[in-house]
Parts: structure tokens; C-alpha cells; sequence
């Protein structure tokens, strides 16, 4: 008898610790879940590796997804997260469906590997993580508004580390935070580093595991509200590579206002213009935004224009925005679209935005 009360009395105790705090009762049951992190060494700084890419496939049955091939045949696309706190007290997994559609076979299967692109995000420390809402809007804009993105595209998420002398709590937020992107988007690699190193530095570390001839350099904030046209993009560059080295995507109108409005070349005829169906237009302001070019593109100005270690802790406008003032020609950027169009992306605030819930209300926008 005394042991049947006992047996009743510690389940009841696990019944209310799972209704009070779920993610304590699964470390009560459990133990801790957070694996324990491989070193990867790239240069003198130390990175941590925190997971490989896992696909997952979604089930119409509503029963356990099961773990799918990660072959480049398998195509995937994330859904979004749901609504609720998605901090490592209360997470939803993010599950990888596999569209399986004749459409996407021909979209992604049938196309060269060298013709699709990375997606290379930059991220630090903000005052909304441990919740990963924000970067997964930013991602999923991604998919919904780039036409002609294979749904397997690589996904890399370099993330900066804490401060030195950071608090406790920011610690723990940063350490949140990357279990969160862990758990949450399974087919992505996360990178980080142990200590502040720098967005420039995270990026370059980012960029030596990209195997795609082109990528995009997106900010975890900064999400996409205009269609994008990715074939065109790839095309125009393969054309005419020394002319249409670099894309920014415009946070404003294509039009002579803030680090625009400094540069005579802003604008300037060419026929860069309209071509292949699509437009751009000049500017000799480079700005480290949303960005589109080739995996050799961004070597070369690495090897260019940041050689002293210093410079790797500054941002890349530090160094390009100058040279691309100098070399508005050869340096300076094309903006997606031509003048007075845009704005293509929105920029979520991350530095000042200590809760955040729900993207903004955007429309899908046809590609422009």
C-alpha cells in the first residue's frame, strides 16, 4: 500500500511540473537535451559548429515525421512557425515539407548546382532572442518571394558571439537562442562563434562553407516584401560578370536620397537598365543590406580590401563604401529595379524591438 501511494504521489508530482513548466519536466525526465558542441576551426578564431543540416519530412497523418535522405534530390521547403512563444520554454518545430509536385521537380531537381544560390543570414544578439520570430520571417520571405530559389537551397546562419563582459542573462539568451535556431530550422547550419568577434568575421566563416557559384547576403532583420527574380538575376550576371557584380535590394525607393543622393553615378544610363526582362539601376553607395552576387565576388573583396585582421572587426561597409565612391563603375552596386521602385525589403528593427509577435501585414507582390 505504501508503495502504490508513492507510485500516486510521484506521478501526480510529474503531472504538475509538465502543466506548470514542460521544458522542465522534460529535463526532469530526460536530462538536458542540448548536445554538446563540436569545435571548428576556421583561421585563429574558434567556431563552434552547432548542427549539420537534417531534413524532415511532413506527414498528411498527423503521426512523428520521418527523418528523410539528405541527398540532393530530397526538395524542402520550411513552414513557418506557429503562433506562441517560440523561446525554449514553449517551442514549435519548424518541419520540412517536400512538395513532390512536377512544378518543383523542374524548378529544383533538373537545375545545375552551380546555378542555385546560398542564402548566407548574419545574426547577433538582440533584444527579442531568445525568440527566433524574427529571423524565421525574414526566412521565410525568403521562399515566398524569390522566384526561381530552389526549395533545398543551402541555409546558413552565421551568428555572432556575446561580448566579453556580457551579463549572465545575456548569456543565457545567446545560448537560448542558437538551441532555438537548432531546434527550430533543422535543415540549416548554424555557425557561432565564443566571443564577439563581428558581423564581417561571421560572414567570411559563413562564406568558406558556401558551394553554390551564387548567394545571397541577407541580415536576420531586414525581410523581403517585393518579388525577386532570381533567373533574371543569374542570367544578367553570367552575361556581363564584370558589369553586374553585386545586387542590393533597397530598404528605400530607387531614387537620390540618404547614401544614395552622395554619389554623381547614381542612376546613370547604361543597359544595365532593362535587360533580360528585368532593370537595375547604378548607385556608388555600397551598403552591407540585402545583397545578391557570386561566392568569387565576395572572395575578391575579402581578399581585396580586408587583409589586415583589424579590418575583419569592422563592418563591410567600412572598407567597400569608399571604394565603391572611388570605383563607382567597377565597385559601386546595381539596385534591384529600376528608379523610383521599391522599397524590395523591410527592416524589422532588431536592435530596437524587445518583443516581437507578428510580421507586418505585407502583401505578395508580383515580381517587378
Amino acid at each position: 500500500m505504501t508503495a502504490v501511494r508513492f507510485s500516486v504521489v510521484l506521478l501526480g508530482s510529474i503531472v504538475g511540473i509538465c502543466l506548470l513548466d514542460a521544458n522542465l519536466a522534460r529535463r526532469y525526465l530526460f536530462g538536458a537535451t542540448r548536445k554538446t558542441s563540436t569545435a571548428y576551426a576556421v583561421d585563429p578564431v574558434p567556431i563552434v559548429l552547432l548542427f549539420e543540416p537534417t531534413l524532415v519530412r511532413s506527414r498528411s497523418d498527423g503521426k512523428q515525421p520521418a527523418r528523410a535522405s539528405t541527398s540532393p534530390t530530397s526538395v524542402v521547403t520550411p513552414t513557418m512557425i506557429q503562433s506562441g512563444d517560440d523561446s525554449s520554454m514553449n517551442r514549435r518545430r519548424i518541419v520540412v515539407n517536400i512538395p513532390g509536385t512536377e512544378e518543383n521537380d523542374k524548378r529544383g531537381m533538373n537545375q545545375s548546382k552551380l546555378d542555385d544560390a546560398s542564402i548566407v543570414i548574419t545574426s547577433s544578439l538582440i533584444p527579442s532572442h531568445p525568440s527566433v520570430r524574427m529571423i524565421n520571417d525574414t526566412i521565410q520571405s525568403v521562399y515566398q518571394r524569390i522566384q526561381g530559389l530552389r526549395p533545398d537551397s543551402p541555409l546558413i546562419i552565421a551568428v555572432d558571439g556575446v561580448k566579453p563582459n556580457a551579463s549572465d542573462e545575456d548569456r543565457q539568451r545567446h545560448a537560448e537562442m542558437l538551441d532555438n535556431l537548432r531546434t527550430n530550422f533543422t535543415n540549416a547550419v548554424v555557425l557561432t562563434v565564443k566571443e564577439r568577434q563581428g558581423l564581417t568575421r561571421c560572414f567570411k566563416m559563413a562564406l568558406e562553407r558556401v558551394n553554390t557559384k551564387f548567394l545571397y547576403l541577407l541580415q536576420h532583420d531586414l525581410m523581403f516584401i517585393q518579388g525577386i527574380n532570381q533567373n533574371a538575376m543569374i542570367k544578367t550576371m553570367e552575361e556581363y560578370p564584370d558589369k553586374l557584380r553585386v545586387v542590393r535590394f533597397n530598404i528605400y525607393r530607387n531614387v537620390r536620397m540618404h547614401g544614395d543622393q552622395k554619389h554623381a553615378c547614381f542612376g546613370q544610363p547604361s543597359f544595365l537598365n532593362d535587360v533580360n526582362g528585368i532593370q537595375f539601376t547604378k548607385t556608388g553607395h555600397w551598403s552591407d543590406n540585402n545583397q545578391f552576387a557570386t561566392k568569387k565576388y565576395y572572395e575578391e573583396i575579402f581578399h581585396t580590401y580586408f587583409q589586415e585582421d583589424f579590418l575583419m572587426t569592422k563592418p563591410m561597409e567600412f572598407r567597400m563604401q569608399p571604394a565603391a565612391a572611388n570605383n563607382c563603375s567597377y565597385e559601386g552596386p546595381w539596385l534591384y529595379g529600376k528608379k523610383r521602385k521599391g522599397p524590395y525589403i523591410l527592416h524589422l528593427d532588431g536592435k530596437k524591438t524587445l518583443h516581437y509577435q507578428n510580421k507586418p501585414n505585407t502583401t505578395v507582390a508580383k515580381i517587378i
